[in-house]
C-alpha cells in the first residue's frame, strides 16, 4: 500500500522545483485600479515563467499558454467567457516544458456552454496543479448535445487536482496521463432529447491508459432516458479503460451510478476494462438496480489504502501542498 504514496505520487508531486516569484500582473475586465490587462490572453503573452497573474471577477475571452505561471483568483471569483458558441476550450495549457509548473487556483467558470471544454491540459511535460476550480461545462436544451468535458487532460506527465467540482460530459476526461485527485466531486451529464436531437449520458470520470490516484473524492454518473429513438443508457460514476487506478476515501465519499430508467435492470458504479483497480473497502460504491458495484475485465483488489489529503495555501504567492498519510506526509512547496 505504501507504494501508492512513494511511487506514482512522488512522480507527480515529489520532484517539483521551486517557482521564483518575478512579476505580478492584474487582469481586470473593468479596468479598475492597478490593473495590468483587461483580458487573460495578453497577460499570458506578457508574463514570464514564474510570474503571478491575479484575475478579478469579469467576462473574458478564452486563453492559451505554455508557460509555468500562477493564475490566481480570489475566493468565489466568477469568470464568464465571451462568445461561448464558438469556443471549444476556455483555458488551455499546452506544451508546458519539463521543470516548469503551472498553478491555477480559485476560479468558478460559467459560459462556454456550446461545444466547450472548460479547461484543457494537453501535452504537458511540466507539472500542473489545479485547486478550488469549479466548472460546469454542460448545458440544457439544444446546447447540451455539443458540450464536452469540464476538464480534459491528455498526454500530461504530472497533474494534481484538489478541492474542485467538475460537471460535464464527462466531468473529467483523462487520457495517457498521470493524475492525482484529492477532495473533488465529478458529475456526468444526463441523457436527453430535444425534438429529434438525442444525446447520451456521461460518467463523472472517464479515463484511458492513465495512472490515477484518487483520494477523498465522489462521483456520479448521468441518468439514462428512453427517447423516441430508443434507450440512451444510464452511465456509471466512472469508466476506466486500461488504467492503473487507486480509489481511497471514507464512507462519506460516494461513487454512484446514474438513475436508471424503467427499461434498464441496473448500472454498475464503476466500469473498468483492462488495467488494475485498487479500491478502499470503506469507500461507498452505489450501483443501480441489480448490477454489481464494479464491472469489467480489470484486475480488482479491495484493500485499505492510506488516505491522502492535499491541502493548499498560497502564502506570499506560493502554493504549499501537504499530502497526509497514515505514516507521515509529503510536502510540496511551489
Amino acid at each position: 500500500m505504501n507504494r501508492l504514496i512513494t511511487g506514482p505520487l512522488l512522480a507527480i508531486l515529489g520532484i517539483a522545483s521551486p517557482i521564483l516569484a518575478q512579476n505580478t500582473w492584474i487582469v481586470d475586465a473593468a479596468k479598475g485600479s492597478g490593473f495590468s490587462f483587461s483580458d487573460i490572453q495578453p497577460a499570458f503573452n506578457k508574463a514570464k515563467p514564474g510570474d503571478k497573474i491575479l484575475v478579478r471577477p469579469g467576462t473574458y475571452f478564452a486563453a492559451t499558454t505554455n508557460k509555468g505561471l500562477r493564475l490566481l483568483g480570489s475566493p468565489g471569483v466568477l469568470i464568464q467567457f465571451r462568445n461561448p458558441q464558438i469556443q471549444t476550450e476556455l483555458i488551455v495549457v499546452r506544451g508546458l516544458p519539463a521543470k516548469q509548473t503551472f498553478i491555477m487556483k480559485g476560479f468558478k467558470f460559467t459560459g462556454g456552454s456550446l461545444g466547450s471544454t472548460g479547461v484543457f491540459l494537453d501535452g504537458n511535460l511540466g507539472q500542473v496543479y489545479l485547486e478550488d476550480i469549479h466548472l460546469t461545462a454542460y448545458a440544457s436544451g439544444l446546447a447540451a448535445q455539443f458540450t464536452r468535458a469540464a476538464l480534459r487532460v491528455r498526454n500530461c506527465r504530472q497533474v494534481a487536482l484538489a478541492e474542485s467540482t467538475l460537471a460535464g460530459r464527462p466531468g473529467l476526461s483523462v487520457e495517457d496521463s498521470t493524475l492525482a485527485l484529492s477532495g473533488c466531486f465529478l458529475a456526468g451529464s444526463n441523457a436527453g432529447q430535444l425534438s429529434e436531437i438525442v444525446w447520451p449520458s456521461h460518467p463523472g470520470l472517464w479515463g484511458k491508459k492513465s495512472h490515477l490516484r484518487i483520494s477523498r473524492c465522489s462521483a456520479g454518473g448521468g441518468a439514462g432516458k428512453v427517447t423516441s429513438q430508443g434507450l440512451r443508457a444510464t452511465s456509471p460514476a466512472s469508466v476506466l479503460l486500461s488504467c492503473q487506478t487507486s480509489l481511497s476515501g471514507q464512507s462519506s465519499e460516494i461513487w454512484r451510478a446514474g438513475t436508471i430508467t424503467k427499461a434498464e435492470t441496473g448500472m454498475h458504479a464503476i466500469a473498468a476494462r483492462g488495467g488494475q483497480l485498487l479500491v478502499d473497502p470503506t469507500l461507498k460504491l452505489l450501483p443501480q438496480g441489480k448490477s454489481p458495484a464494479i464491472f469489467g475485465s480489470a484486475r480488482v483488489q479491495m484493500a485499505r489504502i492510506p488516505s491522502l489529503r492535499a491541502k493548499g495555501a498560497a502564502p506570499g504567492g506560493r502554493l504549499k501542498t501537504n499530502l497526509h498519510a497514515q505514516r507521515g506526509s509529503l510536502q510540496l512547496l511551489l
